[in-house]
């Protein structure tokens, strides 16, 4: 194919009105996007796509499709000729790219790689962010930018189980010198013990794509997200520039601690932002002004929002008639000397309320209040909370922890 006289568009000249997009990209990145609910089930595969240009562009591959663009035909690096898909504007938060659109295959897309010929198209590109403008981007939910950095310092369980998932924390020292914590979820969390047990990674410098920047107890926490990616080599300029910028990086390896060998007592609130913990607590206040439920979808139970007069649920893809009540609680209570805000959902609110959402609108309908007394009465009385640390409580934007069940009720 040549560059002369092309008769494909750049991702800049991708207009919705395109009866037969044609397009030349490199694809940088792709990875699966797992139910929020079931993690073994796929939702869709997400590919991160780069013309010559030096534009960006997301595209997306839904699960009923994946019979027809199997894992191994879209290969990462490869350049590939891509027609027929649909354009759709692109409403996800946080965002990859200032695209405006996103690329949705079909069964009629066709996606060939090109091997001779082709346009000149830089093999990745990364959008690094310094520790200020992290800060400005923090519990903002807008954008997923990159880092880079070294690592100084790794802690979790399980560290050389290269098959487990649990959550890894490290700390990342920025170009700046400033440090920031790195929380590492899911199957990332695998990645990165796959990349711990690689003996040619010793000194810690590490670009880290698409992280989810949040402040939280006024500390700076860089979290994972689907889309994330490591690379250690130098062939990556971002690192070669960080090794000539400062001497400091060529240091001994990092300090990795595996909590499962430690005897830990965890008693705080400042520790459960790691751990999992039980706690005796009491409610002091509820959070009223960002209401008290939600519409979930009738199939995964997530939440759908109002796109254009339809009802759109964003992880199943696909427009729904109706959607079923469920409690969202957000209290604020006292734990020892602390204080904190813990969001409960449908399951175990039901547990504080002895009511189902139903019971609880039809309460508020009869009685006409405008925030329902049965959840004000809450107030002062004394639960033990079990919670955990999750990827939702720093999607929250605010210091909040996810109640994952009630233990019991203290009278």
């Amino acid at each position: 194919m040549a560059n002369t006289g092309r008769f494909y568009s750049t991702l800049s000249e991708l207009e919705n009105d395109n009866a037969k997009p044609e397009i030349v990209v490199r694809l940088i990145r792709k990875w699966d996007c797992l139910k929020r609910r079931n993690r073994n089930h796929f939702r869709s595969q997400e590919l991160l796509l780069l013309d010559e240009t030096g534009s960006l562009i997301k595209a997306f591959i839904n699960h009923r499709l994946f019979p027809y663009y199997h894992n191994n035909m879209l290969n990462e690096g490869s350049i590939y000729y891509i027609s027929n898909f649909c354009l759709e504007e692109e409403i996800s938060r946080p965002r990859l790219t200032n695209h405006r659109f996103c690329i949705q295959f079909t069964h009629l897309t066709t996606a060939a790689e090109l091997l001779d010929d082709v346009p000149n198209i830089e093999k990745s590109k990364f959008h690094i962010h310094e520790h200020d403008s992290l800060v400005l981007l923090a519990n903002q939910n807008k954008i997923l930018p990159d880092v880079v950095g070294r690592i100084t310092y790794v802690w979790g369980s399980e560290l050389h189980n290269l098959g487990s998932e649990h959550k890894i924390m490290a700390t990342l020292l920025l170009r700046n010198g400033r440090k920031v914590h790195l929380s590492i979820w899911d199957n990332i969390a695998r990645d990165f013990r796959m990349l711990l047990s690689a003996t040619q990674w010793i000194k810690g410098v590490i670009t880290i794509t698409s992280v989810n920047p949040k402040l939280f107890t006024g500390e700076l926490y860089l979290n994972t997200s689907s889309s994330t990616r490591f690379y250690v080599t130098d062939e990556v300029n971002e690192i070669r520039n960080l090794r000539q910028h400062r001497n400091g990086y060529l240091k001994p390896p990092f300090q990795a601690l595996d909590i499962n060998e430690l005897d830990v007592s965890m008693k705080t609130i400042a520790q459960i932002l790691t751990f999992l913990d039980t706690e005796d607590i009491q409610i002091t206040e509820i959070v009223t002004r960002n209401g008290w439920y939600y519409i979930s979808c009738p199939d995964c139970l997530n939440k759908i929002k109002p796109v254009d007069n339809k009802l759109i649920c964003s992880y199943c893809l696909a427009v729904k008639v109706g959607g079923q009540v469920r409690l969202r609680l957000e209290v604020i209570a006292e734990v020892e000397t602390d204080r904190t805000k813990f969001m409960i959902f449908d399951k175990d609110a039901r547990i504080i309320t002895n009511m189902s959402a139903e019971e609880v609108v039809q309460q508020n309908f009869n009685i006409g209040n405008e925030f329902p007394q049965c959840l004000q009465q809450l107030i002062g009385k004394q639960f033990i909370f079990q919670t955990r640390l999750t990827a939702f409580d720093f999607q929250a934007g605010e210091e909040t922890l996810l109640v994952t069940s009630i233990a019991d009720q203290r009278q």
